[in-house]
């Protein structure tokens, strides 16, 4: 790779790894002057925006055929009416997110990273070429994905599981305390910040496995060898852009009072700006960790 290669993706020089500040700005600026970086975010916004309207019109002709028997069954029969079907919106489309997170989203991620790394040698992008590359890996992919997953689900339930514990004890009371209420309101917070660490842990693993064609476990063990030179860059990279989902958590937390004032149909409002923050925060992940990582590889 010649200098003048490195310096339009990687402007900040040996010093690169040492400053997460400028690997984000450095990464800013690498998709700002190559779109083509945009099109696997774009692509998967669609795909959810897509099942967000199925979701949306499933309790109506013809949907409800499908949908109707199901949510009477897991829920019950209010949930397919207004206003209580607007309730349920934010809890099934997330559930359908975790679906197409691990079948669809993680794939394209790792086509945005097979971008960049392209980037780095060539001027241009074949599409096609990049997605078939990509798609051979699909099976290593999803593993990656799947295991990022189950890290998030063991962080955040355990801390949600030992408040729960702490609240049935009743150390503040037999009744519900101002503490018992604080504890809890600390939950959605902690999974907050065990997403910025699972995501922390094995952020390498799908450069490294669209890169150099790893399997799985000798990704992760690359990984890891990894982490142990960059983990406070690491974090910060991760943290950093994931601070901005922040303000959507807060709308979340408040959707009562948002509805009482808003209506019911603010649920979906805030549904799609989650959508489009948690994209751009994917996207500046993605390729940061990508910068980083080929960073390395070429100065180890």
């Amino acid at each position: 790779m010649t200098d003048s290669k490195k310096k339009r993706l990687l402007p900040w020089g040996h010093f690169l790894n040492r400053n997460p500040f400028g690997l984000l700005r450095a990464s800013l600026h690498t998709i700002c002057q190559n779109p083509v970086i945009l099109f696997p975010t774009a692509s998967l916004a669609f795909i959810q925006l897509f099942i967000l309207e199925i979701l949306y019109f499933s309790p109506q002709y013809p949907l409800a055929y499908f949908f109707g028997p199901l949510i009477r069954s897991v829920w019950s029969e209010e949930y397919l009416h207004y206003p209580q079907n607007l309730m349920l919106l934010p809890k099934i489309f997330y559930y359908a997110q975790i679906i197409i997170y691990l079948l669809i989203g993680s794939m394209l991620l790792a086509l945005s990273s097979k971008i960049v790394a392209i980037l780095n040698e060539h001027p241009k992008v074949n599409i096609k070429v990049a997605f078939a590359e990509t798609m051979r890996l699909y099976v290593h992919i999803f593993c990656a994905s799947l295991i990022s997953y189950i890290l998030f689900q063991v962080f955040a339930n355990s801390y949600a599981h030992l408040v729960e514990i702490i609240i049935k004890l009743k150390p503040f009371g037999k009744t519900m305390s101002f503490w018992d209420k604080t504890l809890l309101w600390t939950v959605p917070y902690f999974q907050f910040l065990s997403g910025i660490l699972a995501s922390t842990l094995i952020v390498y693993v799908i450069p490294i496995i669209v890169h150099e064609k790893k399997k799985i476990f000798s990704a992760l063990i690359e990984n890891f060898k990894i982490l142990l030179h960059t983990f406070p860059t690491t974090l910060l990279i991760v943290g950093l852009p994931t601070l901005l989902y922040l303000p959507i958590l807060a709308l979340r937390n408040n959707i009562p009072i948002l509805m009482d004032t808003l209506g019911p149909e603010v649920q979906i409002i805030v549904i799609i700006i989650g959508l489009f923050v948690t994209m751009g925060i994917d996207l500046m992940i993605i390729v940061s960790a990508t910068t980083l990582y080929l960073f390395v590889k070429e100065n180890s």
